[in-house]
């Protein structure tokens, strides 16, 4: 009989306070390509998952780890194996280190299969170093400055692609291209990074909504299940 798909959101409690978050099922979680502004490691513990990513589709097995850099999007794709179970961590990039767009999966050190990384700082240098290292593989360097305008501009994907001196079709599939998501898409997800750190830092669902540019309360609801698999106000709860 399949097991129930979950996301389970919270802080660990090893006095890191790095946030975590578990899955486990027999179907890839259905969530909508997206990104985070921290460094994600997904640790596989039993099965696969599966992702699709700017430069094509990567997998993890039991006892491997796919450590994925800032702003790159990525989705679940379809598993092969029966009762995967994996945890994600989410860490920033360490300032004095240099950090680029890049992907790695790797055979996941004994410590961290174990949950065993001695601080936040020291599980963040190991991430940010296995994303900046010649084994990752490398996305697109035009792609972030371009993201990160789109992002934070309130223009109309017309206009900028006038600018650019492009059509605006056109400008749509070289972001695709390079990016991996459409500019509305990034936008959105972009939003959504922002409402999940309201929500982390304990502001209601409201003025989170309100503050990262959604319509309304159901408006971000809907769009934060369908990206993180949880409701914002389980998620607010989890990061207490």
């Amino acid at each position: 009989m399949p097991i129930a798909n979950i996301w389970s959101y919270a802080r660990c409690d090893d006095g890191s306070r790095v946030e975590q978050a578990v899955w486990r099922g027999d179907v890839s979680p259905s969530l909508a390509a997206h990104f985070h502004d921290e460094i994600q490691i997904t640790v596989v513990l039993a099965g696969v998952q599966r992702f699709s990513t700017p430069i094509g589709p990567i997998a993890a097995h039991t006892g491997e780890t796919v450590v994925i850099g800032p702003t790159i999007p990525h989705e679940p794709l379809g598993l092969n194996g029966v009762n995967t179970v994996c945890m994600n961590l989410y860490v920033r990039p360490m300032a004095d280190l240099p950090v680029t767009r890049g992907l790695h999966v790797l055979a996941t050190p004994r410590w961290l299969q174990r949950g065993q990384w001695r601080d936040r700082d020291g599980l963040a240098a190991w991430a940010t170093e296995q994303v900046s290292s010649i084994d990752a593989q490398a996305c697109s360097r035009e792609a972030e400055p371009l993201a990160t305008f789109v992002a934070r501009t309130d223009r109309e994907i017309g206009s900028i692609a006038r600018s650019a001196g492009t059509t605006r079709e056109g400008f749509i599939r070289r972001f695709r291209r390079l990016v991996g998501l459409t500019p509305h898409a990034y936008r959105i997800a972009a939003r959504l990074n922002a409402a999940r750190h309201l929500l982390a830092s304990d502001i209601s669902p409201a003025e989170a909504a309100a503050d990262a540019g959604f319509a309304d309360q159901s408006h971000l609801g809907r769009a934060f299940r369908s990206h993180f698999g949880t409701t914002p106000n389980a998620y607010r709860r989890a990061m207490r």
